[in-house]
């Protein structure tokens, strides 16, 4: 890392070549990204969308391993990756269900009806559904069935194609996704609004690769 995990204030120089140190960094003061230079300090000047592979902010929130209470370091920067990609969908994820619990809805729940109003009017098969969905869901059927017996879809056979049953939202299920959608940009922003515009698309990017790669 390009500031020492122990605590200590890294000793910060202007962007450049030879500079000499200007100040120690105090704690609680507003501090800029910083880079490392290959040399154990820290340089002004840069953000997170610098390419730079060591690149460290000394006001980032406690490590994983802090969060953890784990005092062993991780056996790869892998893993520290892998295990902060499951922690931070966990905090997502549980931060959402509590958005979505007085509504009467599961996460998945709320996710078909997205999908499904991206769809109107011509509404879209079960498989179609499913395969729309953020997550995998091993039964799709059931998942519909609870939906239509809350009311919030409705489900009928295609004019054209028997074989077809097609899935649409109710008067209510729409209602439903468009009352979410004013506290579901508030918790998008206020989860991800602290990240500059070129550090949500590196984390966009990077996500990407990860996942087409698996």
């Amino acid at each position: 890392r390009c500031a020492p995990s122990c605590g200590a204030t890294p000793n910060v120089t202007a962007a450049g070549s030879g500079a000499a140190p200007a100040r120690d960094w105090q704690a609680g003061e507003p501090f800029p990204a910083v880079r490392c230079d290959g040399s154990g300090s820290v340089r002004r000047g840069t953000g997170l969308d610098n390419p730079c592979d060591n690149i460290y902010s000394p006001d980032m929130s406690t490590s994983l391993r802090d969060e953890l209470h784990q005092h062993r370091p991780f056996t790869s920067p892998q893993q520290e990756a892998f295990l902060n990609l499951a922690r931070t969908q966990a905090v997502l994820i549980d931060a959402f269900e509590k958005l979505l619990q007085p509504h009467g809805i599961s996460l998945t729940q709320y996710n078909v009806l997205r999908v499904l109003r991206g769809a109107e009017p011509e509404g879209l098969c079960r498989n179609e559904v499913r395969d729309r969905l953020l997550t995998r869901m091993p039964d799709v059927t059931r998942l519909l069935d609870r939906m239509e017996e809350a009311g919030l879809i409705t489900r009928e056979r295609d004019s054209e194609d028997r074989r077809q049953v097609v899935t649409r939202l109710t008067r209510q299920g729409r209602q439903l996704v468009d009352k979410l959608d004013a506290p579901v940009a508030e918790e998008h922003q206020r989860r991800l609004g602290h990240l500059t515009q070129a550090q949500l698309r590196t984390l966009v990017d990077l996500l990407t690769l990860v996942r087409h790669k698996a």
